[in-house]
């Protein structure tokens, strides 16, 4: 730890250590379950009615005070769960001795307590907004990450802030939509939308605005396993943030910006860092017309410097493959258009010294002889996950890795039974359903079996083909596409099921609960 806080200092970097209560301190209490409120079950949280919690925590915070020479020390405060406080006979006593209201009030005490040493000792504590809750005492800063609106209330009644919000300053989410977007925790932070971010908000009163230190990005690493990553989730967005921090929104302009990357990349590359190029991947904008049977695509980038390629046929672009002009001439796929067949494999990638940057967009099996027509469902979706709603399976819009995409379809701890009404007999040879799955750090899982069934009357359904799906346990979020070719068939209706496992299994980290499904497309041809 001191050499780290050497190399900061000769960098003139002031390290703030962080060390975290009441909650979020597994590490600490399952070493030291004494400090839970039931040592036989330690929870992560301590128990703010045990002295020897606090004496505890002030011999950490005191060799903490010995290492780091800078002013402020970070406690945390964040997602406490105050569940065994409302049953723990000493966290209520303390409740009632110190005339508490209730349990809020009393991680308010317990942060009162723990700010008072610190002041003692010459330092300041700042903690994330949940500290507000139950009332903040005087001198204490706030780091403002669910949102902003924690920050402005500290602000406004005079504390200071470090703003810090989810959207956009959290580096550990997604750069890009695409599937192949290096893992992340979820969420969507793309380049533009750290340039952005301005860390003074115009509802702070203008007398109040200077308690505004400044802003941070976060980068929690759960999804990341090696420096390489790191750099990866890290770069370039920082080269944003600290842009729009150092010079404010009056001196900030994204043409700008846009136009030193360039340089930026460079210097990124000299020094053999692992940027992304998540700001090149395309990002494409997909309309089905019905009329015509067809998909136009245009996509846009967020650096566009380099020049976009594209193929029709499946192979990857190359420096000599076409080039994609603007999104006012989009690339149209299928019915009477100009590339009519069904078979076209579209990828689009930006390529620069002939080399590939970002990730190519892949577009395959769309638009199909489902595309567009009209779907029953025989069950129904979850409300905090509509999709596209009755359309979300034949619109030709597809989901990202990302869990919380608006085109993903949930159904818990039921199965997805749906009817495709093609409009007249036709004979088909393949079906496939896309879903979503990150069965380590979600309830989202692949169903047991998908099963496609067919009919003439849409009464009477045979059974054409079914797959079953092993149990995945991959730690990485994934999209599977489940596609079943079974022998030329005629059908008019065509029934997809796909079968929920209903409880996830007894080593998953939530077993016990519901599981999910979660599914934006089917295919047939």
């Amino acid at each position: 730890i001191r050499e780290i806080i050497q190399y900061a200092e000769e960098r003139f970097i002031t390290i703030v250590p962080e060390i975290e209560m009441p909650g979020h301190s597994n590490a600490a209490l399952n070493i030291f379950p004494e400090l839970c409120c039931d040592p036989a079950h330690p929870s992560g949280v301590y128990c703010a009615g045990k002295e020897e919690t606090f004496v505890f925590l002030e011999q950490v915070l005191t060799e903490v005070i010995d290492l780091f020479p800078g002013d402020l020390i970070h406690i945390g405060g964040d997602e406490v769960g105050k569940a065994q406080w409302e049953h723990c006979h000493l966290c209520q006593k303390r409740i009632e001795s110190e005339k508490l209201k209730d349990e809020e009030e009393l991680q308010s005490y317990f942060v009162n307590r723990i700010g008072t040493f610190l002041h003692s000792k010459g330092k300041q504590f700042i903690g994330w907004d949940e500290i507000l809750e139950g009332g903040l005492p005087d001198g204490a800063s706030v780091m403002s990450w669910r949102g902003m609106a924690g920050g402005i209330a500290a602000a406004s009644a005079g504390h200071d802030v470090v703003m810090s919000p989810g959207s956009p300053c959290y580096f550990d989410h997604y750069q890009s939509s695409h599937s192949d977007e290096s893992q992340a925790w979820g969420g969507l932070n793309r380049l533009k939308d750290v340039y952005a971010f301005n860390p003074i908000p115009s509802d702070i009163p203008a007398a109040q605005r200077h308690h505004i230190l400044g802003g941070q990005a976060n980068l929690w690493t759960e999804q990341i396993a090696t420096p390489e990553h790191a750099e990866y989730m890290i770069m370039p967005r920082y080269s944003a943030l600290a842009e729009v921090l150092w010079s404010g929104p009056e001196q900030c302009n994204w043409d700008r910006f846009h136009d030193k990357m360039e340089s930026q990349l460079i210097r990124y590359e000299t020094l053999g860092y692992h940027y992304a190029g998540s700001s090149f991947t395309p990002n494409a904008s997909i309309n089905y017309e019905l009329e015509t049977n067809s998909i136009s695509i245009a996509f846009e980038r967020e650096l566009n410097f380099y020049p976009l390629r594209y193929t029709l046929d499946g192979t990857p672009p190359t420096s000599s493959s076409p080039l994609y002009s603007a999104p006012s001439t989009p690339i149209f796929i299928g019915g009477r258009l100009q590339h009519p067949t069904p078979n076209t494999h579209l990828r689009a990638v930006t390529i620069h010294n002939d080399q590939v940057i970002g990730h190519a967009f892949e577009l395959i099996d769309l638009p199909n002889l489902a595309t567009g027509k009209t779907v029953e469902y025989l069950c129904t979706w979850e409300t905090a996950y509509p999709g596209g709603e009755n359309k979300s399976l034949t619109d030709a819009q597809l989901a990202s890795k990302r869990g919380d995409h608006p085109h993903w379809q949930g159904f818990r701890k039921k199965d997805v039974e749906v009817v495709v009404d093609l409009g007249e007999p036709i004979k088909i040879g393949r079906a496939w359903m896309q879903f979503f799955q990150h069965s380590a750090m979600t309830r989202v899982m692949l169903p047991q079996h998908v099963e496609v069934l067919g009919s003439l009357d849409g009464l009477n359904f045979d059974k054409i083909a079914k797959k079953d799906l092993k149990l995945d346990e991959s730690q990485n979020a994934k999209i599977v596409k489940v596609a079943l070719n079974f022998d030329p068939v005629s059908f008019r209706y065509i029934k997809f099921t796909a079968q929920n496992r209903a409880v996830l299994p007894t080593d998953h980290p939530y077993q016990g609960m519901d599981a999910w499904i979660f599914t934006d497309e089917i295919g047939l041809h």
